[in-house]
């Protein structure tokens, strides 16, 4: 991994846990690779593979209430 303080290339996907509640989970992009299906109809399509934090534990993720902003410590979680 990089040695510097901050890094941003991170994702944040919203989605439901246990039914209907809301919730957002967070990983870290590890790679990212790109499909294309050549045809009549061209077209191209990104995968990424991410590794994900587990937030059930809160662990590795913290959310700072006052100002809603949440960090990501990547090494607590790997």
């Amino acid at each position: 991994m990089l040695e510097k303080k901050t890094i941003n290339y991170g994702v944040c996907v919203k989605g439901e846990h246990s039914g209907d509640e809301e919730t957002y989970y967070y990983g870290i992009i590890k790679e990212i690779m790109q499909l294309e299906y050549i045809g009549e109809l061209r077209k191209q399509f990104a995968l990424f593979n991410c590794q994900w934090f587990d937030i059930e534990r809160n662990y590795g993720v913290k959310v700072h209430k006052e100002y809603d902003i949440v960090e990501v410590h990547y090494r607590k979680d790997i």
